[in-house]
């Protein structure tokens, strides 16, 4: 199977074949769990995963396949669990370190980011990873970076290829999520679109250049930017949300409540926030409510969020 040449969805496919023939081969369970998430396919993947560890096959590679997964559809608790497993598995390996450092930033937790900063350089992991580590450090810092230095940084021209990319794409999802944090949409938009120039298809890019642009007022343009292409087999939870909310704001609240309904996954933080969106929108206060409670279950940090979702320029009638 093709995974290691690179052709993560030519492995799955194969892997589905493997599998119609011979159900639960181990082998072909592992293919099919790591391509996939790969591809960003999580629907498969997890469930895939969650077979692999079952048939007692679990390494350091199966974690962060399931961490990946679980970042990409916003269970960031979740996440920083698989990589921590990781960590044990394998303690040399510096990608399960620098993977649960950047959900610990995302976390807000300086602690955690700090011990994965040290984990990675003592393990000598690429100069880059550990570049980008403390970027979100630095950025976590009162009166830290400003996004120009971290640009900056991330364009710097003696990094190039894939290093150079990854850097630019996280730089640019932390400067967009920081804006909106603050009430900058603008400056967020902007920031969003710099990180796109690395990687179109980054989907919480994608996902947060929608939201800058709701926020602004244009919620025509951010139920296009966070429409899911009809050949995007990736699983799609943040953009979801934001197409949820982008409904909202064109008076279309009672189809946004369908498109909540057929979501797979309403309990992570990006869907709670846009039911709550729903929910004030119908006038509907206990379920404003039960949105709130499962939000502060599941990510305090995100009930912040729901002061700054009304755009700055109301939609059109």
């Amino acid at each position: 199977m093709r995974l290691r040449g690179g052709m993560p969805m030519l492995a799955a496919e194969a892997a589905r074949r493997c599998l119609r023939l011979r159900p639960n081969d181990v082998r072909c369970v592992d293919v099919l769990g790591r391509a996939t998430a790969a591809t960003g396919n999580c629907d498969e993947a997890l469930p895939a995963l969650r077979t692999l560890r079952a048939l007692g096959r679990w390494d350091t590679g199966a974690a962060i396949a399931e961490g990946v997964c679980r970042v990409r559809v916003g269970d960031l608790d979740g996440a920083r669990v698989a990589f921590e497993e990781g960590t044990l598995l394998d303690d040399q390996d510096p990608d399960p370190w620098m993977q649960r450092g950047l959900v610990d930033a995302r976390l807000g937790d300086v602690d955690g980011l700090d011990e994965a900063i040290e984990a990675v350089a003592e393990r000598g992991g690429e100069r880059w990873k550990l570049d980008l580590l403390v970027l979100w450090r630095t950025s976590l810092d009162p009166g830290g970076a400003v996004d120009g230095l971290l640009w900056r940084y991330a364009v710097d021209p003696p990094r190039t290829g894939g290093a150079a990319a990854g850097l630019a794409i996280h730089v640019g999802l932390l400067a967009c999520e920081r804006g909106l944090e603050v009430g900058d949409p603008v400056q967020a938009l902007v920031d969003s679109e710099r990180g796109l120039a690395a990687s179109r298809g980054h989907l919480r890019l994608r996902a947060c250049r929608a939201e800058a642009t709701r926020r602004i007022g244009d919620a025509g343009a951010a139920l296009r930017q966070s429409a899911r292409p009809w050949d995007d087999w990736r699983t799609t939870a943040v953009l979801d949300a934001v197409q949820i909310r982008a409904l909202v704001d064109v008076d279309r609240a009672d189809e946004a409540r369908a498109a909540l309904r057929e979501v797979e996954h309403p309990e992570l933080p990006d869907l709670l926030v846009s039911a709550w969106y729903v929910a004030r929108a119908r006038g509907d206060r206990a379920a404003m409510d039960r949105a709130e409670t499962q939000l502060a279950a599941r990510s305090p940090r995100d009930l912040a969020t729901l002061v700054r979702l009304d755009p700055l320029v109301p939609a059109a009638p």
